[in-house]
């Protein structure tokens, strides 16, 4: 890097630097200290300058950010074999974030002439042109209409190295165009930097004050996602064109990325977009979407919904230059998938090739974008028949358990895009479980069997957290995106801002996938304004929720004690069925009873405990019906029972315990042995014990500090309304809240959780449905911070703490 070029960087670092503003706010009444050095170079890419597009090129491509890069080598070269130079060339370039800036003047830098390698013997020859352009334009506007440009000036270089400025009146811009009209010889073309000179004037507040985040651009994800789209938007294209494969992520998957990251205010390139659309609609004209197998038709109808938001393409029908097969393409591939949509709901998966083509949740949620797209853009008949098949996907999606990574996220993906509001929340409980699959580099991987983390498998995680709204400010967030800038290619290679293929199950390796999805991801994440977040948790101890429950039951001979008009069994059956009832979908249950075998007066009563439902997925038919089987019968080995359930949880990593109890322990055991051992066995155990009609203020101390000890608490109850109320206290961790806006309009929708969620800067009313018991009050959020209540309990209310 020449010293010019470092010394200009380094004076505009230094300029943001001392700007003592955090936001992104105009400073129009900037002080002189905080004014950036006079001529810096708006363009370079460590200050967000990019390269929009090259003549020839889809994108800047995998040589384009060269101009920009503030190395003057490796340099943007022209030269294809036996080919002239077609001119005119031409380079767009733009700034951080597009924002408009006021410029004086282009200068372009010269690479060094090759030297003579001729021996000096031979016969004197004409020495070969430099390849340097020559006449040249430039030319600016505020959008990228091309009737909108307007030429700033136009001059003749010298063809010899180094920098040659080209200075014109003052102009504000968002986009300035580098036109070579012609070069010093035919064949090649090079050019080593091009740097675009920001003008002062009284009035005018300079870029890098207007936006002080651009200090930040230089290694953030923001600047990691556009380096990785453009190698794609470029790649793709190329790649297709080589090989005119069809079917697969290279198109599809890409245009999913563009249209992600235009929405996120990224610098989206049509022309890769327009050339991927056309390909992939033009190959329905060979047969290639509907012969076997199916996945080439799901790739391709996801791909022209995708391509339909980027172009804005309202009616697919009107394609004059395309065969006809490719009109109304999103319609007809629409209704021939929901013809072969299973019974049961799904999409078949006829094709297995890890990690892109892997099991029913990927083909099912892929087809849901295009036929709930069609669905968008029909009406009457048509409209109710995309309906009802994205229904059925939607539910057999929500129903069935996820085995493989893949399957994970798009379960969250499709629950998120179009779920209910009951189906969304059943996407928590898969967000918790990702969470635990992080890998210690941060990272995850395709599969448990898998090496290790890689790009594919951690950018589609962060991808499908987003879209549940986590915050990307969280400790678990924050490692995955380190992950991806850790191992994205950095050096000045073609291949830089891609990622590199590792630790994959595919049997074709290549680095389409892992930067598409390491894109999708990033970008998905990062939109161009700040965030803050939102944590809400319930309070019990300091340990985080587990999705596994462990119910203890009481069924000693005292439950056959009256209660009112029944007796405490009958409701304490009752209690379990509303109970049960109320549980999540996603947790893990398992029921464990005492007293129920032996009288009291057999010898084995005080060992009569015993696990009848094992830990696994909640299953109320089941732990119904084998309560329901039920007759109490002997005494209370309440802490035995206590102790066994250590062995319960273990293979499932820990959880929380329930015992409810309508009598004090009358077997001898010792409640601070228990509470020891509990702490020893170093297994995440919480304790709560709900006293059903026991009384005594040494009972509730007793198994209160049983409770305590392990982060739980006691809860008592006289009857089976309070009962009901205590268990579900003790048993729900997660609570359903609403996000409203000033106007009282329902933002978002949650649940109570350990992982913070995402939310502009503002100010919003939570409203959390904490059993019936609405708790609302007025909520702040700040950009980039976290605001986290608490929800405990007080008495038999929750109440929510700062």
């Amino acid at each position: 890097m020449s010293i010019r070029v470092l010394s200009a960087i380094a004076l505009v670092v230094l300029a943001i630097g001392a700007c003592s503003h955090d936001n992104d706010s105009s400073q129009a009444g900037a002080k002189a200290k905080d004014a950036p050095p006079p001529d810096a170079n708006v363009a370079a890419a460590d200050m967000g300058g990019a390269v929009e597009e090259l003549t020839g090129n889809y994108g800047p491509g995998f040589t384009g950010r060269r101009l920009i890069d503030g190395l003057t080598d490796p340099s943007w070269k022209w030269s294809e074999w036996y080919k002239e130079v077609p001119y005119p060339q031409e380079v767009l370039i733009s700034f951080y974030e597009r924002q408009p800036a006021l410029i004086k003047g282009l200068t372009i830098v010269l690479p060094a002439s090759a030297p003579d390698t001729a021996p000096a013997t031979a016969p004197a020859t004409e020495p070969a042109p430099m390849p340097a352009p020559k006449d040249i334009e430039v030319w600016t506007a505020m959008d990228t209409a091309t009737a909108r440009f307007a030429k700033a000036a136009a001059a003749t270089l010298e063809a010899k190295p180094g920098e040659q400025t080209v200075s014109f009146s003052p102009v504000e811009a968002r986009f300035v165009k580098l036109r070579v009209l012609s070069g010093a010889g035919k064949d090649e073309l090079e050019i080593s930097e091009v740097r675009v000179i920001e003008a002062a004037r009284n009035g005018y507040t300079p870029l890098f004050v207007r936006k002080p985040r651009v200090k930040d651009w230089k290694g953030s994800p923001r600047e990691a996602a556009q380096r990785g789209l453009d190698w794609l938007q470029h790649a793709a294209p190329t790649w297709t064109g080589t090989n005119h494969c069809f079917g697969c992520h290279v198109q599809s998957q890409a245009l999913m990325g563009q249209a992600v990251a235009l929405k996120q205010g990224y610098r989206v390139n049509l022309r890769s977009a327009r050339a991927l659309n056309e390909f992939v609609r033009g190959q329905n004209s060979w047969g290639s979407w509907w012969s076997p197998p199916l996945s080439a038709s799901v790739f391709g109808a996801m791909g022209v919904a995708y391509a339909a938001d980027i172009l804005g393409i309202a009616n697919d029908s009107g394609f004059p230059d395309m065969h006809p097969y490719a009109k109304g393409l999103l319609r007809e591939s629409s209704n021939r998938l929901v013809e072969r949509q299973e019974k049961d709901g799904a999409f078949p998966l006829d094709l297995q090739e890890p990690p892109i083509i892997q099991g029913q949740f990927m083909t099912t949620a892929n087809s849901l974008v295009a036929i709930e797209r069609a669905a968008a853009h029909s009406h009457d008949t048509t409209y109710k028949r995309y309906k009802q098949s994205a229904e059925r996907g939607l539910a057999w999606i929500a129903s069935h358990e996820p085995q493989t990574t893949q399957d994970k996220i798009f379960k969250i993906i499709a629950l998120m895009h179009y779920g209910t509001p009951d189906q969304k929340r059943l996407a928590w409980s898969v967000v918790e479980t990702l969470t635990a699959e992080q890998q210690p580099d941060g990272g995850w991987k395709e599969n448990t069997a898998s090496d290790g983390s890689n790009a594919i498998a951690s950018g589609q995680v962060l991808y499908a957290f987003k879209q549940a709204g986590i915050s990307i400010h969280s400790p678990m967030f924050r490692r995955g995106v380190d992950y991806l800038l850790k191992n994205q290619v950095n050096d000045p290679v073609p291949e830089n801002g891609s990622w590199n293929p590792v630790h994959t199950a595919s049997k074709r390796p290549s680095a389409f996938a892992h930067t598409m999805w390491a894109v999708i991801g990033l970008a998905g994440a990062y939109g161009p304004d700040p965030t803050g977040a939102l944590q809400i948790v319930r309070q019990q101890g300091d340990k985080p929720p587990s999705p596994n429950l462990e119910i203890v039951l009481d069924v000693s001979g005292s439950m056959n004690t009256k209660l009112g008009e029944s007796t405490r069994w009958k409701t304490a059956l009752d209690v379990l069925k509303d109970v049960v009832g109320a549980l999540p979908e996603d947790l893990n249950v398992g029921l464990r009873v005492y007293g129920h075998r032996y009288s009291s007066k057999s010898a084995e009563t005080c060992k009569d405990s015993e696990l009848l439902v094992p830990l696994g997925k909640l299953d109320r038919e089941r732990i119904l019906k084998v309560a329901s089987r039920l007759r109490p019968r002997g005494e209370t080995p309440l802490i035995r029972s206590v102790r066994q359930t250590v062995g319960d949880l273990r293979a499932v990593g820990g959880g929380s315990v329930i015992l409810i109890t309508d009598g004090e322990e009358s077997c001898k055991g010792d409640a601070k042995a228990a509470a020891a051992e509990l702490k020893a066995s170093g297994l995440n155990v919480t304790l709560n014990i709900v006293g059903f009609t026991l009384t005594g203020e040494s009972v509730e101390a007793e198994l209160g500090a049983l409770a305590g000890s392990t982060g739980g608490r006691y809860y008592g109850a006289q009857d089976g309304e309070q009962l009901s109320r205590a268990v579900k206290l003790a048993a729900l961790q997660r609570l359903p809240y609403d996000i409203l806006t000033a106007s009282g309009q329902v933002l978002v929708s949650g649940q109570t959780s350990e992982l913070s969620r995402e939310l502009p800067p503002g100010k919003y009313r939570i409203r959390i449905d904490a059993l019936g018991q609405i708790l609302e009050e007025p909520l702040t959020i700040v950009a980039d911070q976290t605001t986290t209540l608490g929800l405990g309990v007080e008495g038999d209310r929750f109440v929510i703490r700062r």
